[in-house]
């Protein structure tokens, strides 16, 4: 009888031991998807949303930081550039210039204010960048796409695109990452 019961608990610590892996693993997935979803949510993860006005179309949708926006069918003439889920805080604001065919550089837009509004020439290139205390805890990329092609990262008020050389650009896209990340 002593050895029956010793077999059937010997026979459940073996089910247990294989089972608390498991359980392991699946109690370690749910801690950090949901410490993920609670970043998310609770605005700890700041995030750029751009908008372009193609001439002849008007503004397109914002996109959301990271998502490249892009036309072949018509040029950019106007940008606008906002964040979200600013940390509480934390002072600064995302500002940016656009470099217009024939004009050069714009003066400093910010928080969504509209640089190119009323004029048909195209963007050759931008400048993003960060104030404040956002600017030493964040880095702001981005790219642009100049004939079809995705020229390399600039960030935080580099040039994106060779200005002055008679190509516009057809899009972008922009990302904010911790200070010292790399983008997407």
């Amino acid at each position: 009888m002593r050895q029956a019961y010793c077999k059937g608990i010997s026979s459940r610590l073996n089910k247990n031991l294989f089972l608390f892996p498991l359980f392991l693993l699946f109690s370690f997935l749910l801690f950090f998807s949901m410490k993920g979803y609670a970043e998310e949510n609770t605005g700890h993860r700041l995030k750029s949303y751009y908008s372009l006005q193609y001439k002849g179309l008007g503004f397109s949708a914002y996109s959301n930081d990271g998502q490249r926006q892009s036309r072949t069918d018509s040029y950019p003439t106007a940008m606008k550039v906002l964040l979200k889920h600013q940390p509480e805080g934390l002072s600064g604001t995302v500002q940016y210039q656009a470099n217009i065919s024939g004009s050069g550089w714009s003066s400093v837009f910010e928080n969504g204010q509209v640089v190119g509004d009323g004029q048909e020439m195209p963007l050759e290139g931008i400048r993003i960048f960060l104030n404040g205390d956002l600017a030493s805890q964040y880095d702001v990329y981005y790219r642009t796409s100049v004939l079809g092609e995705w020229q390399n990262w600039a960030k935080n008020g580099e040039d994106s695109n060779p200005v002055g050389v008679g190509k516009h650009i057809d899009g972008i896209v922009v990302t904010v990452v911790k200070k010292g990340e790399n983008p997407l």
